[in-house]
């Protein structure tokens, strides 16, 4: 009887992510989950600060897609690798950079950030002197609108935003 009532009860899972449109399998996942365990209902949500709300228990689980190690040791955290992705660094066509074959961290000096959020910022060292606009995911490619402007997106997406933005250029990014 009491498992019985236990089944029957509403689970909540929480998902962070920084943006949802880099997780495109994510929705058929959280389907399949919830077919499995029909009583669960995931939330999601973007509006988190990572792992600080992993650890302060504000969210189960946050999504993270990067090419560095996130800093799991610092909140006692485990991290499962869901698939391995190499970052891209998308750029105006006329960028200096947009010929290399990749692009290192150092090569950022100076350039300007657009993001989904400040955090990612911070993921770059000071001594960059980047600058940020923060804006929706899915605007970002659109402003690239010069040199000196730069977005950092996984391979798998690439095709796609070039297609939509023909005067943009993709180029492996490792740190």
């Amino acid at each position: 009887d009491m498992k019985k009532r236990t089944l029957k009860k509403e689970h909540y899972l929480t998902i962070g992510m920084h943006a949802l449109s880099v997780f495109s399998d994510l929705p058929e996942l959280i389907a399949d989950f919830t077919a499995v365990y029909p009583n669960y209902k995931v939330n999601l949500t973007t509006h988190m600060d990572s792992l600080k709300d992993v650890h302060s228990g504000n969210a189960d689980f946050f999504l993270i897609n990067a090419n560095m190690k996130p800093p799991v040791e610092e909140y006692r955290l485990s991290q499962i690798p869901l698939e391995e992705e190499c970052l891209y660094i998308l750029l105006h066509e006329t960028d200096s950079l947009a010929g290399k074959e990749i692009i290192g961290i150092n090569d950022l000096t100076g350039y300007h950030l657009i993001s989904w959020n400040s955090e990612l910022l911070k993921a770059f060292p000071k001594e960059l002197d980047l600058t940020l606009t923060i804006c929706e995911d899915s605007y970002l490619p659109s402003l690239i609108s010069k040199p000196g402007y730069f977005t950092l997106t996984p391979k798998s997406r690439c095709k796609k935003i070039l297609q939509q933005n023909p005067k943009l250029r993709a180029v492996p990014f490792y740190d």
